[in-house]
């Protein structure tokens, strides 16, 4: 007796057990879908068992119209048909209704008639939706693309309702078929059949993505899942990837499929773009040759803020767009963004002035004592034109020529337009003598240096200048405005003969008399 006892007593440990396991495990609730084959008596205008007539007038087929596609599963299916003013689907009553918030999947066979009821059918689409009563459109919980093939294909959907509903219906949609591709195919239609038959509760998911660089392959993508059972599997395409994240992904669509314990099925889409950022650079160039006056700044969007600026080819980076202080010379930039995605832009040309130079300066003493004409002759090239000639707090021009100037030492500046300057100093000198026009009687044009022109010594600040030689027999052989221009004994180039020539100068002295001297000059060869 104490061993039945005991062999009883050890049963009714277990049986308690037991039903305290079984009382933990999470209860499943499955909503049934009755006649989920869509099993029925083919006929016009009908419905099978447990489903309802919405709209108008769908049919049990096949054998109706003409209609011979076979069944994807069981002997019958429904056919539907739809234009802008027919509209006709079918409703089932599920078993429990589906609830606000949580995700469902379903999955059915779809075919897309050539014809149906003499009309041609160019493309397909259907939408599911939910209702509190018989054909009732409160809300839209799936609807397909376009489909036009003609056999049998598998969908599987998920749906995730705002609100309760207890009926679920099934309409085709019109689709309007494209330009030239039916002469007459004002009508949609479509077959289903082999629906699933219970509304799973299926995993509700969220994708989170991060985009990769252009060119490059770090994108990512991490699937969120809720609800259903766990535990999940994961299944990514392209690639077969397994599991909730995948990394090193290109730019491109992901789609994967988490599928829950319970074997309900829900799918989603990873749109994986390239951080594609460009930039526009406004280059501020220096002033004047050789100064650390330049500036680049960088304009920069697309990819993701913050972005890093490099002009040194990322030998450093900085979190300011703008840099300052540059020397002329050539810059490789490269901007980064948050994710390290970068952009390039080499050989960014930061140009200079040329230096401004002073070529010559020849200097003017006066001539004798009794004028101040002293005058700095200046030539400039380089720089940034037009020029300004100064000796400060005393003259300020534009003409090259600073005169009228006294004896004594002048400090100048001369600047260009960008105020650019060089600086200098130059002496003006005096001969104490009385101010007059000297002119030789005679030269020798021979290339020796001594007495190789003809022209005027002026001692005085003449103006209105002009010398004129002629030949014995009056043709004219030189001509100059320059008193600082002389003869050397040619005419276009050529020698002229030995003998005497007839001079004629006139002037305007400093004095501002007209003065007009005339006489024979002898060429000495």
């Amino acid at each position: 007796m104490s061993f039945i006892k005991r062999y009883f007593t050890e049963i009714s440990f277990l049986t308690t057990a037991l039903f305290s396991i079984i009382s933990s495990l999470p209860i499943v609730a499955q909503i049934i879908i009755t006649n989920p084959s869509l099993e029925g008596t083919p006929k016009e205008g009908a419905a099978p068992p447990s489903w309802y007539l919405c709209g108008r007038s769908p049919d049990v087929q096949p054998g109706c119209c003409n209609v011979s596609l076979l069944p994807s599963d069981g002997k019958t299916y429904v056919g539907m048909l739809c234009d802008s003013t027919w509209d006709e689907g079918v409703a089932t009553k599920l078993s429990s209704a589906v609830v606000a918030g949580k995700t469902y999947a379903i999955s059915f066979d779809l075919a897309s008639p050539a014809v149906y009821y003499n009309q041609q059918i160019s493309n397909s689409g259907l939408i599911i939706y939910g209702g509190n009563s018989v054909g009732e459109k409160a809300e839209v919980l799936w609807k397909s693309e376009h489909f036009n093939h003609r056999n049998w294909k598998r969908y599987s959907a998920t749906i995730t309702p705002t609100k309760n509903y207890k009926y679920i219906s099934f309409w085709p949609y019109h689709i309007q078929p494209p330009a030239g591709a039916c002469v007459d195919c004002r009508m949609s239609g479509v077959f289903i059949d082999n629906i699933s038959p219970r509304l799973l509760e299926a995993p509700h998911i969220e994708i989170i993505t991060s985009n990769t660089c252009k060119n490059d392959n770090i994108g990512t993508a991490t699937v969120m899942v809720q609800g259903s059972e766990s535990p999940y599997s994961y299944t990514w395409e392209p690639g077969d990837y397994k599991g909730p994240s995948i990394s090193g992904l290109k730019s491109g669509r992901y789609e994967v499929t988490v599928t829950a314990a319970n074997g309900a099925v829900s799918k989603g889409l990873a749109d994986i773009k390239e951080n594609n950022i460009d930039i526009v650079t406004t280059i501020v160039n220096p002033f004047c040759h050789n100064d650390q006056t330049a500036s680049i700044g960088i304009q920069a969007k697309g990819g993701v803020e913050p972005y890093r600026y490099s002009i040194n080819n990322g030998v450093t980076f900085s979190d300011t767009s703008t840099f300052k202080d540059l020397f002329a010379g050539t810059y490789n930039l490269i901007v980064k963004d948050a994710f390290s995605c970068t952009v390039q832009l080499p050989d960014v040309v930061i140009t200079q002035p040329d230096e401004l130079q002073l070529i010559s300066k020849s200097i003017q003493s006066i001539a004798c004592s009794d004028l101040q004409y002293g005058r700095i002759i200046f030539t400039v090239n380089g720089g940034t034109p037009p020029y300004t000639y100064s000796i400060p707090g005393y003259k300020y021009q534009t003409d090259s020529i600073l005169g009228q100037l006294e004896v004594g030492q002048y400090y100048y500046r001369i600047t260009d337009s960008h105020d650019c300057s060089i600086t200098g100093d130059a002496t003006i000198t005096k001969e104490w003598r009385n101010c007059a026009l000297f002119i030789p009687n005679a030269f020798s044009p021979n290339g020796d240096g001594v007495n190789d022109l003809f022209r005027v010594v002026a001692h005085d600040d003449i103006k209105n200048y002009s010398m004129t030689i002629y030949n014995r027999w009056g043709q004219l052989v030189f001509e100059s405005h320059d008193p600082e221009r002389g003869w050397d004994g040619t005419q276009k180039g050529s020698q002229m003969p030995a003998g005497s020539y007839l001079y004629v100068v006139t002037y305007t002295d400093s004095k501002e008399q007209d003065r007009k001297e005339h006489g024979n000059l002898v060429l000495v060869k």
